[in-house]
């Protein structure tokens, strides 16, 4: 099984290619399924080697994080990276969209599994899936 946090492929493509997006954000649906082709072609996808991408939802660490805050920060001294602000100077918006149209189009018309468990992020399923597989 080939398990993939496809997020990770997203905001690294994001980051590295910014101005390039900012000019064409459908660059992001390119990216992404090569990244895609080139990791199962690399590992081998086939019927008997499935692919999982994960995908992220809202985090119930976010609202663990609001709980437990003060205590949190005291023990770790640690900010949580979700409150982080968001780029102004990056398409977020235009972004998503081409993202979410790349997702559903995988999830409809691949062989690939294409996971969304709402509370979860990609790397929880990722984690559960690696334990039960």
């Amino acid at each position: 099984m080939i398990l993939i946090d496809v997020s990770s492929i997203l905001y690294r493509t994001v980051h590295v290619q910014v101005e390039n997006i900012k000019n064409d954000v459908n660059l992001i649906a390119h990216s992404i399924l090569q990244s895609l082709v080139y990791n199962t072609d690399r590992f081998g996808a086939s019927k008997e080697n499935p692919v999982i991408i994960a995908l992220d939802s809202k985090s119930w660490r976010k609202d663990w994080y609001e709980e437990n805050k003060t205590k949190f920060i005291e023990l770790k001294n640690l900010s949580y990276k979700g409150h982080r602000t968001k780029s102004e100077d990056i398409p977020w918006d235009d972004i998503m969209k081409v993202y979410n149209s790349v997702m559903e189009g995988l999830s409809k018309y691949s062989d690939f599994h294409v996971i969304s468990i709402h509370g979860c992020e990609a790397d929880d399923i990722i984690a559960v899936a690696s334990d039960y597989y």
